[in-house]
């Protein structure tokens, strides 16, 4: 058996991948019996997704088939999947570290087995899918989510909440106005975290508060007169929350809501919100409907934005925006990304177009020296400059294909978390019911 060990190191913005590193291990198999790779070792807090390629797989395989193991010690894979007749991927949920790991093919698993099977065992940074997510929400479209007291919470439609400690496991908390329930009957559109408590919005005016993110206090917020608050962002010692018809009010840490008198959007719903600290300064950026953006350096005061390569216009929708790096990053319902250094002077993020093929992007969060973008078709991008942007392939496990809407992404507690619904073929069948999947990153 001839066994070649190659370690190859990746470029951090190219994916989700820490330490971006691969394990490729190739050998020649007897011409009958079982196929063993060398042993290797993995790295602290490492998770491998393992590709083995090479002869004809059987086109019904299970676990009895292949082995991974340490030492004399089996350890069992979560997920195994026949990408292909040549191609076979399995993963693990559990974090690995140490040495004397080997990965076990039988013979039972080839119809014909080749001169040569490759065995790929991606390390790190790999997506896994959470669990309870679909129990919890319903099925429900998931908007928004938010990080805060070592926790993450997920709004979504038909009053429901979601609340999970490291993303990989989630609980309901239940539609309703009583009790612990989330306060809401109807669409949570929008949550953020700041000066120690959660805040949501939603439909019908709705907002609530929770220090903890699982017992909440509602209201109805008369400002927006019944109108949807679709969006609240904290930043500055101060919350902001906006909406339909471009209304608006903010917070600040030891005060009430209070109403913006001009946002500059004219009658134009609010979709996204953002806040940085450029060059110290804070600045608040508002955006939606017909592609406007607005910024402000105090929340109360806003501008329309100098330049916008987005463009104004009927069909133009910015979905979502982002602060870090010292940029913020602007994503659009056409694929489009933008980005400025101060809120009010907008460019291009050079090849956002042509990574999302045009598809429309919903939603871009940052952490961790990286900007995140997802939207349809199961697409997602990296990026650490909001310029350059590089197409995360569910091939290396990100969990959603091009049946699904990545609705939302967020950051907290060292990952990324990703929630997205599964769409239908046109026209919809009568027996097609949605599905909503809530994934986190090992990053």
């Amino acid at each position: 058996m001839k066994i070649v060990l190659l370690l190859l190191a990746l470029i951090a913005s190219s994916c989700l991948r820490s330490p971006y590193e691969e394990i490729l291990l190739e050998y020649f198999p007897p011409v009958a019996g079982d196929v063993a790779s060398n042993t290797f070792t993995v790295a602290a807090s490492d998770r491998l997704i393992v590709t083995i390629s090479g002869g004809t797989f059987q086109e019904i395989l299970d676990a009895a088939d292949f082995e991974f193991t340490q030492g004399q010690t089996d350890i069992p894979f979560d997920s195994l999947q026949r990408d292909s007749d040549t191609r076979v991927i399995f993963s693990f949920d559990t974090p690995f570290s140490g040495s004397n790991y080997k990965i076990l093919v039988k013979r039972t698993a080839f119809i014909n087995a080749a001169s040569r099977v490759t065995v790929q065992a991606v390390k790190s940074g790999i997506w896994s899918v959470a669990s309870g997510a679909e129990t919890a929400l319903g099925r429900s479209m998931i908007w928004d989510m938010a990080y805060g007291n070592g926790r993450f919470v997920a709004v979504a439609d038909d009053g429901r909440m979601a609340h999970s400690g490291d993303g990989s496991a989630w609980s309901a908390i239940h539609p309703g106005n009583v009790g612990n329930q989330s306060k809401f009957t109807n669409t949570i559109r929008g949550i953020a975290y700041g000066n120690g408590k959660f805040i949501a919005v939603g439909y019908d005016a709705r907002m609530a508060s929770s220090d903890n993110g699982i017992s909440w206090n509602g209201w109805t917020e008369s400002i927006f007169d019944g109108q949807s608050i679709l969006c609240v962002t904290y930043g500055g010692g101060r919350f902001v929350a906006a909406g339909d018809g471009g209304r608006m009010i903010n917070m600040p840490d030891s005060g009430n809501w209070n109403r913006v008198e001009n946002t500059t959007f004219a009658g134009k719903s609010i979709l996204a919100l953002a806040w940085g600290n450029p060059d110290g300064q804070n600045v608040y950026v508002a955006a939606g409907v017909d592609g406007h953006i607005a910024w402000s350096n105090d929340a109360w005061n806003w501008q329309a934005a100098s330049t916008n390569p987005l463009g104004e216009g009927a069909n133009r929708i910015i979905n979502g925006l982002a602060w870090g790096n010292g940029i913020f990053v602007a994503v659009d319902n056409d694929g489009r990304i933008a980005r400025s250094v101060n809120g009010r002077e907008w460019s291009f993020g050079g090849n956002s177009e042509s990574a999302f093929g045009g598809t429309g992007t919903l939603s871009v969060s940052f952490g961790n020296g990286l900007f995140i973008a997802v939207g349809h078709n199961g697409k997602m991008a990296s990026s650490g400059n909001g310029i350059n942007w590089t197409m995360i392939d569910p091939d290396s496990g990100h969990q959603f294909d091009n049946e699904w809407e990545i609705h939302t992404v967020g950051y907290g507690g060292g990952r990324f978390i990703a929630a997205g619904i599964s769409y239908p073929p046109y026209p919809e069948p009568e027996w097609f019911e949605r599905t909503n999947r809530i994934v986190y990153s090992w990053q």
